[in-house]
């Protein structure tokens, strides 16, 4: 059985019936005031009345169990004479008052100078009105309780879900089912994402799989070749120049494929602590004589934990792109957690226009091992800095 439904209508049933229920009591309430004027309408009955005995609509006086209309005073009650006399009864105000066991409404009246006072009395028992606090206390005291249940209860529910689905983000469970709607198309977005994601990795192994076997195989042949090329005895002199460059290039491409091939995936386990100094000082002794002039301000071994092919590379795209794009000194700062380059170049020369390739191998190489990097230029100065 189907018992999925949005979050929002469930919200909604829950919070309306709360305000329904609200608006229904407190519509109650407002009834019993006005059927015993509790809501201060007594003072529309009051004028009423005196305005029926001012237009001579009611025969003064007149008298029953619940009003009094008279313009004399004489007949009124000997309490109130004794406030009229006292000024406390102000024309046109609406007195309330206890008196015994009732509670009394008075209206000294007068529609213009001219005309006589008429005095409207409005009295009742107490013991007949009932009292609005106990029931106003007793509907917060629900409404309280009513509000903590099912607000307590939509955010257990709601709670649940979401620890669910804290589930399935941490603990890669699949199929679970979820009572709302959006929470469920939350978590299946999150499963075929995940499923790409596990699908494209595979598919990324399998290439790097393949690309590492197509590389280092010619590679190992080249070895091999090398190997029993060495162990020929009547090889010419002039050969021996041209086995050293063929020696030199497979190291070199060999160290270049494992680095491009480290880019695809890397193995944590080939992270090895390496020597940050050595590397920066062999890489000036390749690059020195090609014409660049490096400064380093290094005095003592640095070590970090890297991959020294990719770190290689990176290292030979940012010192070949200042030897082609720079000019003046290469200055080179290195610590246990940065490496900073800096030199400066001509604003004016086409010598600074590449392709972008040292650039996006700095940052995939980067990416790689988790290393961040920030570019700075300021006038002609250029400023690359890596963060371990």
């Amino acid at each position: 059985m189907n018992n999925k439904q949005s979050l929002f209508k469930y919200l909604s049933v829950r919070l309306g019936f709360c305000a329904c229920l609200v608006m229904l009591l407190w519509g109650g309430i407002a009834k019993i005031g006005y059927d015993f004027a509790l809501d201060g309408t007594a003072a529309h009955y009051l004028f009423y009345d005196a305005e029926q005995a001012s237009a001579s609509l009611v025969s003064l006086p007149y008298a029953d169990d619940f009003k009094l209309i008279t313009t004399s005073v004489n007949e009124l009650p000997s309490w109130t004479i004794s406030l009229w006399e006292t000024d406390q009864l102000p024309i046109n105000t609406v007195y309330f008052g206890h008196h015994a066991t009732d509670a009394v409404y008075v209206l000294p009246y007068q529609a213009e100078h001219s005309k006589d006072i008429i005095f409207v009395m409005h009295y009742f028992s107490e013991e007949e009105s009932p009292s609005i606090l106990p029931l106003v206390i007793l509907m917060m005291a629900t409404l309280t309780v009513l509000f903590f249940y099912i607000i307590g209860k939509a955010a257990y529910q709601i709670r649940q879900q979401t620890q669910q689905l804290n589930q399935l983000i941490a603990k890669n469970k699949p199929h679970i089912t979820f009572k709302f709607i959006e929470l469920q198309n939350v978590a299946e977005a999150l499963i075929l994402a995940r499923e790409s994601e596990q699908h494209t990795q595979h598919k990324e192994r399998i290439f790097s799989a393949y690309l590492s076997h197509e590389v280092r195989t010619p590679l190992t042949q080249i070895t091999h070749s090398l190997s029993r090329l060495q162990q020929l005895d009547d090889l010419p002199l002039q050969s021996l120049d041209v086995l050293a460059q063929l020696e030199q290039a497979h190291s070199t491409l060999s160290e270049v494929s494992t680095a491009i091939l480290a880019l695809w995936h890397i193995n944590i386990r080939d992270l090895t602590p390496v020597n940050v100094s050595a590397v920066l000082y062999n890489m000036a002794k390749v690059y020195t004589p090609q014409g660049l002039q490096v400064h380093d301000s290094i005095t003592h071994e640095i070590y970090i934990d890297a991959h020294l092919p990719l770190l290689n590379l990176l290292l030979a795209q940012i010192y070949r792109n200042a030897l082609q794009h720079g000019s003046g000194v290469l200055k080179v700062k290195a610590s246990s957690t940065q490496l900073r380059f800096k030199n400066s170049y001509s604003a004016d020369s086409n010598s600074t226009k590449g392709t972008g390739l040292g650039l996006l191998l700095l940052k995939q190489v980067c990416e790689a091992l988790h290393w961040q990097y920030t570019i700075n230029k300021e006038g002609t100065s250029y400023e690359l800095l890596i963060t371990f």
